[in-house]
């Protein structure tokens, strides 16, 4: 196990721990797995390899919540009556960003696809066969499952994909982030709010219970995300079609994205970041003028000002530098 990032403070980095099969033989992989790391949920349920094993694990805390994503091979998953006299209360909930899963959740069928959002409870016995897989695993408290279902059952529940999608979009990002060293200690009770007010918002639009008026916020700010990251290039992103889409008044969308200095100024700041990505990439590089249409600037002299305001030097001296740093 490797522990990649820590810090002290509310400047510090979420420090994260990973933990990988490549280095043991493939005969001895699943049983490392199985023995050697601490979170393997074989600890709570019969699992058994449905091809030759590997596992890529990684895992950081959102505060006192615990975050597991995991790379892993197929399985073959089995919690019965025998599994649930040990202390496992959790209910658990599996983004799976690819690979499908399909089995009995206690009397109800489960088949999903990669990119859904299912629910487990450690109370209930399940059964059944997970594909090659990307995946998170979010614990959530009795207390937090039941104020979200009204104390209805979520076991096998899959959420439907619109909320799925919002829940992915969230939870690789919170990845992205981790994994690179940016998340910081002091950013991580808000990433454990949105994303378990989203999974919240999901469950209640599932179940046709109405939300309070943070987590409906949380959501409505969360689908204006996306709808930005999905149009940033286009010429119909605007305020207003971002406000009906996700039912906002104008003034409620600038509120959302006060701490970003508007909303406008978070799409500006997006549509930059792209910009750099695509200056700081190898291979042939398209003109600023082409960069400046393609990202929705008036003109080149327009992003060349506002590039150099973000990043201190123009396009081309950042294409410069970034060219030289690549040279061995």
């Amino acid at each position: 196990m490797q522990v990649d990032h820590g810090g002290e403070g509310s400047g510090g980095i979420v420090p994260v721990t990973r933990f990988t099969t490549d280095a043991f033989a493939p005969q001895d992989r699943f049983a490392a797995w199985r023995e050697e790391h601490p979170l393997s949920p074989s600890r709570f349920m019969e699992s058994r390899p449905e091809t030759e094993f590997r596992a890529r694990t990684a895992w950081f805390s959102l505060g006192p919540r615990p975050l597991h994503f995991t790379d892993i091979s197929a399985q073959h998953w089995q919690r019965t009556a025998r599994h649930l006299r040990d202390d496992m209360e959790a209910v658990v909930v599996n983004v799976r960003f690819t690979g499908g899963a399909r089995g009995d959740m206690d009397g109800t069928a489960l088949s999903v696809p990669g990119g859904s959002v299912i629910i487990t409870d450690f109370r209930r016995e399940q059964s059944h066969f997970s594909e090659n897989c990307s995946c998170l695993a979010l614990l959530l408290s009795r207390e937090e499952i039941d104020a979200m279902t009204g104390g209805a059952s979520a076991h096998g529940m899959a959420l439907q994909p619109d909320a799925a999608r919002l829940i992915l979009a969230n939870a690789a990002r919170i990845k992205e982030r981790a994994l690179a060293g940016t998340l910081r200690l002091d950013q991580a009770g808000r990433a454990d709010q949105t994303l378990v007010s989203l999974l919240h918002a999901g469950i209640a639009g599932q179940l046709g219970h109405r939300l309070d008026r943070d987590t409906a916020l949380v959501a409505a700010r969360e689908q204006v995300l996306r709808d930005i990251e999905d149009n940033l290039g286009s010429p119909t992103l605007t305020v207003g079609r971002l406000a009906r889409r996700a039912g906002l008044s104008r003034s409620s969308l600038y509120r959302l994205f006060e701490e970003e200095n508007g909303i406008q100024a978070w799409i500006r700041h997006r549509r930059l970041e792209r910009v750099a990505a695509v200056l700081g990439a190898p291979g042939p590089q398209p003109t600023i003028g082409a960069l400046a249409d393609r990202w929705g600037f008036c003109d080149a002299a327009y992003l060349g000002r506002l590039f150099r305001e973000a990043y201190g030097k123009t396009p081309g001296e950042y294409r410069a530098q970034a060219a030289e740093a690549r040279e061995p």
